[in-house]
């Protein structure tokens, strides 16, 4: 069975094929994705020539497509239709996104080609869109400690990690014991609430028979 990840939608706006998608293509997909920008990373890092724009940053930018598909469209059903298995897999992925993140960004040779092309900005004949890129990469790059020593980037590398497992534990528990929390209202008491409703909202809830307020509704506790 071909994987619908493998290969950019052709619909309109480059939307996702959902009817093709299950639960088993998520996997396979974040797999070769992060595969798939490394080799990308690489065919930047090995090369002999000079940094430039044209050999560097561009193809930087444009790295990691596949695995863009599936985090974007995992992530949003992750958040608005979670279920056991995007829990699990989430939990398990999170890591193994985080270490290939840093495989990325504190990558020294391409730190190096980055740090390159910044310091000769102000003689490049870029436009404003090309030079924001290379201000943004490098800051962000920067920023994630691609300047620290081998030593320190092993440290980031444990706690980064760490972190993303545990973010990633404590938002499906926080959302368990939302969904937990969570209150029915009928609509016999939705009907005594109507009526002290503005006029307004009173047209528009008479349409509903029930509502689940979540603790997360109440901005007062």
């Amino acid at each position: 069975m071909t994987n619908p990840f493998f290969e950019p939608s052709t619909l309109p706006y480059g939307m996702p094929p959902f009817a093709d998608i299950t639960d088993e293509h998520y996997r396979p997909a974040f797999e070769k994705g992060m595969a798939d920008q490394l080799e990308e990373i690489s065919n930047i890092t090995r090369r002999r020539d000079m940094p430039t724009f044209e050999n560097t940053m561009i193809p930087l930018e444009k790295s990691g497509q596949l695995l863009d598909r599936v985090a974007t469209v995992f992530y949003n059903k992750s958040s608005a239709d979670s279920t056991d298995f995007t829990n699990e897999l989430e939990e398990e992925i999170a890591p193994l996104l985080a270490a290939h993140s840093d495989a990325i960004k504190l990558d020294a040779q391409l730190y190096w080609r980055i740090s390159t092309i910044h310091e000769q900005l102000d003689s490049l004949d870029l436009d404003a869109e090309s030079r924001y890129l290379v201000e943004r990469y490098y800051i962000e790059y920067t920023v994630a400690g691609a300047g620290l020593d081998e030593t320190e980037k092993a440290t980031l590398r444990d706690y980064n990690q760490r972190l993303s497992t545990l973010t990633t534990r404590f938002e499906k528990n926080l959302l368990a014991d939302t969904n937990d929390l969570a209150v029915v209202i009928d609509n016999e008491n939705v009907r005594g609430a109507v009526v002290h409703a503005p006029r307004l909202y009173r047209r528009r809830y008479r349409r509903f028979a029930k509502f689940l307020v979540t603790d997360g509704d109440n901005p007062g506790k």
